[in-house]
């Protein structure tokens, strides 16, 4: 792994799970010390729970029960979120790594900073990795590379994968300041004429300030921000500086959307902000990274330590692929309902906060949008819930009752029995498998099947086993077989 950010950093927790040798390589000589991205939706929760490190999270984060929209009858309410985590968390993304870190150390990956990757040689069997440390050259072999070095990406660059986007017109300000009078105690938005302004708590008094200015077209540098100029905006739009009496950070970019058109080429992967960028509405930019690394971990393991075929890895780019593509579709429109101009467009936008976004139909579907708990990896000729989503619920395995987010900490395939008698489901404990069989009476629309769970929560196939199907599904997804119906009896 190229890049020891969120993304990296969590790829490599999860390929140390399947027994796979990594590195991390960081050009930087020290993690960053920065707030940068903030908000962790309730998949991204999910997904650390899978993996036993949530409580870290939920212990120092500051919970979001709303988010905002723009106004207080349309911000979305994620408590209505059909998940063990229905909220959102404030944790800074320089804890957020540091959590990822500790995890990765812990599972023996080494975390090389100071070391810069100049060039990436791939050839049919391995790729070459030419790291500068220091006035020392090194090169490695390595099986594969994925790049999860941010939008500039040298993996990506070095490996020719276009980039194509564009640039908004839009300016985005942000800064973390701190508040002694704010107008609620959680998130709060608001619009006026000459711009909008989001507010997110950090925790005690300090708050994320998010500033769209309708009137900044220029293309001034971002150190000509200072306190005065950002606390004047505050006044100007919202008449009021909610008690300002400092800050830590500012900063100050023009928009972007990008996706690359490959997410792998031969030995080469690329994830998280190598792979896609785009406008920071939504807080969506860390949580796409990691479910990139969630859903290419599992896969990459496979690949290296099993025989599951080299074609799994495209399966990568075509979920992965189409959920960022579905992300940066729904950061523009939001970009671009924040930031509209003019006395229609703006008449426009008071009915959708008076009217639309309230509405039940639109709540679910920005709830489903912004915590990622929409995200579907459906094939054409699927049939539901196969891609789909699985929720958190009590089960039972051969030692007791359990959650079936428990059971995916190892890092397994789990083959679920939601029907009255799967008792011949359940293997001898001393047998080995890379699938845990286990039952459940929480099935609700599942209940009389069988339905097998992925490494990362999704569902692989449903049906009723044994069945030719589930066999082949195995093989396709690079899961064991587990034991027969014979071998099950005879125990």
């Amino acid at each position: 792994m190229v890049g020891a950010g969120p993304s990296g950093l969590c790829l490599a927790a999860e390929l140390a799970l399947a027994k796979v040798d990594c590195v991390v390589l960081e050009r930087q000589p020290r993690r960053a010390a920065e707030t940068r991205a903030m908000v962790l939706h309730s998949r991204t929760l999910e997904y650390f729970d899978m993996r036993g490190s949530v409580r870290g999270f939920v212990d120092e984060g500051f919970r979001y029960d709303r988010y905002p929209i723009g106004s207080p009858r349309a911000d979305v309410d994620l408590t209505r979120l059909p998940s063990r985590h229905a909220c959102a968390l404030a944790v800074p993304q320089f804890r957020t790594e540091a959590f990822l870190e500790a995890r990765a150390l812990s599972a023996g990956v080494p975390v090389a900073y100071g070391a810069e990757v100049s060039d990436i040689v791939p050839s049919a069997g391995c790729a070459v990795v030419a790291v500068k440390h220091g006035v020392n050259v090194r090169h490695i072999t390595a099986d594969y590379v994925v790049g999860c070095d941010g939008a500039h990406s040298t993996v990506r660059q070095r490996a020719g994968i276009a980039f194509p986007g564009t640039r908004y017109s839009s300016y985005v300000l942000s800064a973390d300041v701190f508040l002694t009078s704010p107008p609620r105690p959680g998130p709060w938005a608001s619009f006026s004429r000459v711009g909008m302004i989001i507010l997110l708590p950090a925790g005690g008094d300090m708050w994320r300030v998010i500033v769209y200015d309708y009137r900044d077209r220029s293309d001034r540098p971002g150190d000509s921000l200072t306190q005065d100029v950002v606390r004047s905006l505050m006044r100007r739009i919202c008449g009021t500086d909610f008690g300002w009496r400092g800050a830590e950070r500012f900063s100050r970019y023009r928009c972007e959307r990008h996706q690359v058109e490959e997410y792998r080429r031969g030995r080469v992967l690329l994830a998280g902000d190598a792979a896609h960028i785009h406008p920071p509405t939504g807080g969506k930019g860390l949580n796409t990274g990691i479910a990139d690394a969630m859903n290419l971990g599992w896969k990459l393991g496979r690949v290296l330590k099993t025989s599951a075929p080299d074609g799994l890895l495209d399966s990568y780019q075509e979920e992965r692929g189409a959920d960022a593509t579905r992300v940066l579709r729904f950061t523009d429109v939001l970009l671009r309902f924040n930031t509209a101009r003019g006395l229609a467009w703006r008449g426009l936008r008071r009915l959708a906060l008076e009217a639309v976004l309230p509405a039940r139909p639109a709540q679910r579907f920005l709830a489903d949008a912004l915590s990622g708990l929409g995200t579907t990896y459906r094939r054409p000729r699927e049939r539901p819930p196969t891609g789909d989503r699985i929720p958190d619920m009590e089960v039972w395995d051969g030692s007791g009752s359990t959650r079936l987010f428990k059971t995916l900490r190892s890092g397994k395939f789990v083959l679920l029995s939601c029907r009255d008698r799967p008792s011949r489901l359940l293997p001898d404990p001393s047998a080995t498998s890379s699938v845990i069989m286990v039952r459940s009476e929480q099935a609700g629309s599942m209940a009389g099947t069988e339905v097998l769970v992925r490494p990362d929560g999704y569902i692989a196939w449903s049906g009723r086993a044994p069945n030719p199907s589930l066999t082949a599904a195995m093989a396709r997804w690079g899961a064991e077989t587990p034991m027969s119906t014979r071998e099950r009896g005879s125990r």
